[in-house]
């Protein structure tokens, strides 16, 4: 049995947008489901999941990404395995059609073992990224940098480039900013795995990573096997984070809010306070430190296993007006949540 949630950013999401936004994450979710063989492990799904919404541009990832100060795009993306606790990402990378399927080949080099006794890198950027993927990826993974340009990015960069040099005292944001990611439950064999990707801000300055590429920070999966009297407890938790990167990064908020819902797992404590009182003291430390709008999303599978049974959750929480998600089984159709 498979489980897979899909998201397509925390943000603002306009109802004009909003169609075609959830028909690619039903179309992730129902495609990667339909694709599944004997061999799909969790890792898989993620990846195959978050290639479906890169290539959609009405996404701001790969193709449709968000533009540069100077118009061209560059990406972030990060996969972990909760299993082995390996990941792999990838920052401000360039002419990669799908940067998660590079950060997926970060992660598996991050697992090999280096004649020289070096430490494998966990996060490759820019041309060094690229240069690693020349010997792992399939050819087509690599374009033009100018095919990622998307008519419409390329309008909205143009818009806003104007009103940067003419600002208005009445600007209305009111794009999605931010990153799409995917989480994968396998039940057998026990397999938990998360991953985002992202184009990053509009008009961000070139070379700046956000928190899709940074560990800790956009995607995190963790598991525990806590000894019982008579038996042992099965506990995981993977989660996909969206919203401003610098604010994300600043609190690790993957890897905390992950951490800290498996230790209210294991203690049975109430999820939902776990996670409000983790969205308000980033809430509040954000408002410490500038008077922004503290921008963040989060999507999460928890699981639990007591004896034979399973008990797979899927929770949501966000401050921006919006975010989008869908989820599916592999015995179920997809849905799309509320936005």
């Amino acid at each position: 049995m498979y489980y897979l949630v899909v998201h397509g950013g925390a943000g603002n999401l306009s109802k004009s947008s909003e169609p075609a936004v959830k028909h690619a994450l039903r179309r992730a979710c129902k495609t990667t489901i339909e694709n599944i063989t004997a061999n799909s492990s969790a890792l898989d799904l993620v990846e195959q999941a978050i290639t479906i919404l890169e290539d959609d541009p009405c996404l701001n990832a790969g193709f449709g990404s968000n533009l540069t100060l100077e118009g061209t795009v560059e990406c972030d993306a990060s996969i972990i395995d909760g299993k082995a606790q390996s990941f792999g990402g990838v920052g401000a990378v360039h002419g990669i059609k799908n940067p998660i399927a590079l950060a997926r080949k970060v992660l598996e080099h991050s697992q090999s073992v280096d004649p020289l006794g070096r430490v494998p890198p966990l996060m490759l950027v820019a041309h060094g990224a690229r240069q690693f993927g020349e010997s792992r990826l399939d050819p087509s993974c690599f374009v033009d940098p100018e095919a990622l340009v998307h008519p419409k990015a390329f309008e909205n960069w143009t818009r806003w480039k104007d009103v940067l040099r003419n600002p208005s005292t009445e600007i209305t944001y009111d794009k999605m900013q931010d990153t799409v990611g995917a989480i994968t439950f396998r039940r057998e064999p026990n397999e938990i795995a998360a991953g985002v990707s992202s184009g990053g801000l509009l008009l961000k300055h070139p070379g700046r990573i956000g928190e899709a590429a940074a560990y800790g920070a956009g995607c995190w999966a963790e598991q525990a096997d806590v000894a019982c009297e008579d038996n042992s407890r099965l506990f995981s938790v993977a989660c996909s984070v969206s919203g401003c990167g610098e604010y994300i990064m600043r609190a690790s908020m993957a890897q905390s809010i992950g951490s800290a819902v498996l230790a209210a797992l294991i203690t049975e404590d109430d999820v939902h306070e776990v996670l409000q009182r983790a969205m308000l003291r980033f809430w509040n430390d954000t408002k410490k430190r500038c008077d922004d709008q503290p921008n963040a999303g989060v999507v999460l599978i928890t699981t639990s296993k007591d004896d034979d049974e399973w008990t797979v959750r899927l929770w949501c929480a966000f401050t921006t007006p919006s975010m989008t998600v869908a989820y599916i089984s592999s015995n179920s159709q997809a849905k799309v949540g509320p936005s």
